[in-house]
This record gives C-alpha cells, structure tokens and sequence, in this order.
C-alpha cells in the first residue's frame, strides 16, 4: 500500500483490492509503506468497522486483535505498530468541530430532520457523547449549528441540561437515568417497584443508600462549582429542587415538573437519558458487575466516588493516589501504571503487577505503618473496600480502568524508604495486594507494554492548553481565548496547582484557540513583564525556541491531571550531536529582571523530564 489516505473509507477499499480471491491464494500479506502517519488510529476503525470515534472502544478492539473481526479473517499487528496505533489514539482529538459538524450533517441529510442523540446510535454513527464533551450537552451543540431555529429554552433549563448530560447521564452509573426515564414515562414510580425493575434487569440489588445517593445527584449535591473563591453543591449554587422521596414514591417537583411541559427541554432531556442507558446497558455484564463497577470499564474519579454513593466530590489533591472515606468503609486506589521511566527519584512509586493476580502498590509518602490510612486500607479498622483502578500512562486523559477489588496480603508488607525531591529519605509502606479476579490476558498485556522513555527535549504542547471554546459563550465574543484561573510564576516554579478553569475575555482580531491568557506574578522578568500582568499566549509554531519568552508547565508526576507548577522565562538550549540525532544537553530558562539577584533555573535530564512548553509570550493585555 504506497497511496497515502486519512480516509477510513479509502483505506478499506486499497485494502479490499488486495483481498479479492484467485486460485492458489492463500493468504494476503499486507505492507503499509505510508502507515506512518498521525492519523493511525484510522486503521482500527477502518478494520473493524467501529466509527464511534470513541477512544476507549478503539483502544478495546486493538487488545482484542483477531477476536473482534468478523467472519474468517485474522489480524495480528506487531509491538512496533500497536505501539503507533495507541499514540496515535491517544494523541488524536476526536471532537475537532468541522468533524463534528460534518457527521452531524451526513445524518441529518439521511434523516431528513435535526438527528437526535440516540438516531447517531441507531444509524451506526459516531458516539454521540463527544457531542456533549465539546459543547456540554447536545442541545448546545444543535443551538451552535442551527442557528435559524429558535429553541427558545431559559437559561436556567440550558444549565440543566448541561448538567443531566455530563453529570448524571454519562452511562457509568444506570439508577440515575432510569428513575428519570421511569418517571417521566408514567409519572409516578415507587422506591419498592424500582428496585424491583432494577433486579429484573440487571441482576443486582439496589442499596438504600445507592437510593439515596441518586436522589442527592440528581438534585446536583454531589457536583461542586466555584463561587467566590468556594467550592460548593451546584444545588445551592442554583436553587435547585429537582427530585424527592415522599411516602416511598419518587417525586418530581413542581418546578421540574413545569420543565418538562416544554417540549424542547423534555425532548433532549429524554434523548440524553435514552444514551446513557443504551450506553450502559452495551457494556453491562452481570459476570463482571463488581458492586457499582464493570470489570476493565473507565471512569474518572469523580464517577468513582459518585458510585460509591459519596455525599460530596472530594477535591482532586485530597484524593491523589487514594482516599479513605471517613468511616474507613472504602478506599478506591488509583493508579497511572507506566511512569518509572519518566520520573524524578522522588516519585518512583513502585506500582506493579508481580502478575495477573498480584499488585505491588506504595503509599504516599512520609507514611508509616501506623500512620491512619495504612491502618485503614490493612484493615486494622474494620472492613474496608478496596477498588482499584488502573491507567497506563497519562496519555490516556483522566480516567482510569477499574480492575476489580484487592486484598492486602498481610505477610507481604513492609515499611520502607524512598528520596524526597531534596534527595532525604522519607518513609513509605509497600503493599502487596492479591486481586480478587485475576486480570485477563488483554487488559494485563495492554498495561504491561512499555512506554518508550522520552528525551529531554521540553514537550512542545499541554494537555491543560488544549481549549474546546464552551460555544454558549462564543457568540458574545468577536475573537474569544481563555483566560485560565492558574497563574505563572516570574521567578522559580509557582505552587502546585490544581484549578484550570477558564473565562473566555476579548482576544485579538481575528485571534483562535492558538491563544489563552494568564497572570504572571513576581519580579523576575520585570524587565518585560510588570508584577501581575495578565499576558497573552499563543501555542502554535513553537519550533525554535532559543531566545524565546516562554511559559513553562512542570506536572506533578504522579497525579499528572491535577497538578502543575508553572514559571516564565527566556529560553535557550545546548544541543549536543549523537549517533541518534541532535538532542539536548541542558535547557537554561533565564531572568530578565532589573534585580540581579534572580538566577538562571539549569535543567539537566532528569529535571525536565515532566516538563512542557505550553506558550510563547506575545504581549501584556489591557
């Protein structure tokens, strides 16, 4: 194959030529002289027909290999392909508007009408949740593209269904979505009856306190906003009173119920509620339903605890690698399997799987053996659930697969040392866990595949810079860019930060999502930029970089999604010549400041592993 194609269309059809039958043809051999390309993540949906564009499905077909073709065909893809493939999954973005846009239209030219959520379902489209992921929910997204038809929703009525759409019908806990549906179907639905629907279908008793918890979700208490610094229950954020229980008898109340005498507003409300429980419903399976969790399904943290009925979304740096609840009853265990190669000395966790059974894990540090949450997850007091979840590596995003219960083999634990970022030795407990199922042969061998170790050069972009503008807002601004809550330090790296919200202001003319903006405090480059100037960024062309003002993010390396450090600085590289290519040396990040007591920041390899250059400097804004 030599004609290079980004068409999944295209590329079965070179490949079907190849595949027509003549005697004494036994076999094909198929090589792909253009496969190298940034697009790999085409072969997957090309083979195997799935054009969802959903990562976690391609990712799935591609451990499954052969299992997953039809018919008598086989497929077998070498270490160095899959290798290819999975970047290429990772780093693909699957919600680019125009691709949006253009599937929409295709199915809404097939149809004759404006396609709902579940028609993309339905007709064999793309998941329809990438939808909700670009604009907040569907709706926004049919306001965004036709823009002739007057929908005519409240405000409040848009921000219900932006948080029905990614808060409680996400399909990764089914009750919420089914007492809704239920409930708008008959109007009327009995906690008693419920349970029984429940246990009819799915095979599994719900809890009073899951029944609980799903009241509480649905009347956004577990969900937290900002306002005022604070973080606190969308419910009070919003005055909202959605849900109740009276005499054993769900209840809607009489402002929801007014809600849902507009038509618009219950038909998308509807159609999102009709996803999630198709969705649900597609990777449901009573043999690997684990008490809430579907063995080798994702979820983020926030689904994590939702699921195990927490009253309130704890906040990210709290939880890190794992979080005790309160009554020591529970304590999920998260992890991102591939970073020992990446990672300062500090942070070599030794997480690992011995084997498909067993899973060496570490505790935070400065942890003893009788330091409260070590006693806890031992069991020391009392029974306690201990989920865990897994991630290969950060590339993935931010949620993690659950891979069943563990239990904490007593006679394989033992309080250790690790070194902390000054090179002191700080104590730490390692913990042998026995898996209560044994991970299969797909999900082990797809997490144990190594990451290739990355050269020192500074990444040239940041997952926290990838902006999908929230298109509600887009119409009021001529040239919208972000302006992100964190803020840049002109001297050393700032605090940690786990905060990267956003506001969309006024940018340049004619300006896209290669800018944001930001606030630089400190003096160390007060030569160019005052104390507390809000600076203007853009993340394109960020080839040459030597003598360029640049901001700089350092992640944390453990808890990469939450945490960043982030400085300013002029940068310049020495490059050194070897056998594989020009690579750098060392990376100076300088000052420019009218106080000389300010210093260069010398990175060597090891110290900017971690580290991304996510902006070259433009101007101060007004």
């Amino acid at each position: 194959m030599i004609r290079p194609t980004e068409s999944a269309i295209i590329f079965i059809q070179q490949l079907g030529r190849g595949l027509r039958k003549v005697d004494g043809k036994g076999y094909l051999t198929v090589i792909d002289f253009i496969g190298n390309y940034k697009n790999n993540y085409l072969i997957p949906i090309a083979l195997y027909g799935d054009t969802s564009y959903n990562k976690d499905s391609l990712r799935k077909l591609m451990t499954e290999g052969s299992r997953m073709i039809p018919g008598a065909s086989t497929i077998n893809f070498d270490k160095i392909t899959k290798e290819k493939i999975f970047d290429s999954i990772d780093s693909a973005s699957m919600q680019l508007f125009s691709d949006l846009k253009k599937d929409y239209n295709l199915l809404k030219y097939k149809l004759g009408r404006i396609p709902m959520m579940m028609d993309f379902i339905e007709h064999g489209s793309r998941d329809p949740f990438l939808y909700v992921n670009y604009s907040s929910s569907y709706f926004n997204f049919i306001n965004k593209v036709e823009k002739e038809k007057d929908l005519n929703l409240t405000q409040s009525q848009v921000k219900l269904l932006e948080l029905f759409s990614k808060e409680i019908n996400n399909s990764k806990r089914v009750e919420e979505s089914l007492i809704l549906i239920l409930l708008i179907e008959s109007g009327e639905l009995s906690v008693t009856e419920f349970k029984k629907i429940v246990l009819k279908k799915y095979n599994y008793i719900v809890s009073d306190a899951t029944i609980k918890s799903c009241v509480a979700n649905i009347n956004f208490e577990f969900v937290r906003e900002k306002k005022n610094k604070n973080l606190i229950s969308v419910k009070q954020i919003y005055n909202l009173d959605i849900l109740n229980i009276e005499n054993d008898y769900f209840v809607f109340s009489r402002t929801f119920l007014k809600d849902l005498k507009h038509d618009v507003f219950k038909k998308f409300l509807t159609d999102s509620v009709q996803y999630s429980i198709y969705q649900f419903d597609k990777l449901y399976e009573s043999k690997n339903w684990k008490n809430g969790f579907v063995l080798y399904r994702k979820y983020s943290r926030k689904d994590v605890f939702r699921v195990l009925n927490v009253t309130k979304n704890p906040v990210a740096q709290n939880v890190g690698g794992y979080l005790v609840s309160p009554d020591n009853t529970h304590c999920p265990i998260f992890v991102n399997y591939h970073k020992e190669d990446d990672i300062s000395e500090s942070t070599k966790y030794e997480d690992e799987f011995v084997n498909n059974k067993e899973f060496n894990w570490m505790s935070k540090s400065n942890r003893k053996l009788t330091s409260n949450d070590v006693q806890s997850i031992l069991g020391e007091k009392g029974k306690i659930r201990l989920p865990l979840f897994i991630k290969k590596n950060n590339d993935e995003g931010t949620d993690f697969y659950y891979m069943g219960e563990v239990t904490p083999n007593l006679n394989k634990v033992e309080q250790t040392t690790m070194n902390n970022d000054k090179g002191k030795k700080v104590s730490v407990v390692k913990i042998r866990f026995d898996l209560v199922n044994p991970v299969i042969d797909s999900v082990y061998n797809y997490l144990e595949e190594k990451i290739k170790p990355k050269k020192i050069a500074l990444k040239q972009e940041s997952k926290v810079m990838k902006v999908e503008f929230k298109e509600t807002k887009d119409e009021v601004l001529k040239s919208p860019i972000p302006l992100y809550d964190f803020y840049a330090a002109a001297g050393n790296f700032s605090e940690m930060q786990s905060e990267k919200d956003y506001t969309l202001i006024e940018g340049p003319e004619n300006s896209n999502n290669d800018y944001f903006a930001c606030q630089i405090i400190g003096e160390s480059m007060n030569r160019v930029i005052p104390n507390g100037s809000i600076c203007l960024f853009k993340t394109s062309n960020l080839g040459f970089n030597n003598g360029k003002v640049l901001l700089i993010e350092n992640m944390d390396f453990r808890y990469q999604e939450f945490n960043s450090a982030f400085t300013i600085k002029t940068y310049s590289s020495e490059k050194v010549i070897t056998e594989e290519g020009v690579e750098n040396k060392s990376i100076v990040l300088r000052p420019n400041s009218y106080d000389k007591s300010y210093k260069n920041i010398v990175l060597q390899e090891e110290d900017a592993i971690g580290m991304k250059i996510v902006g070259e400097f433009v101007k101060i804004l007004d």
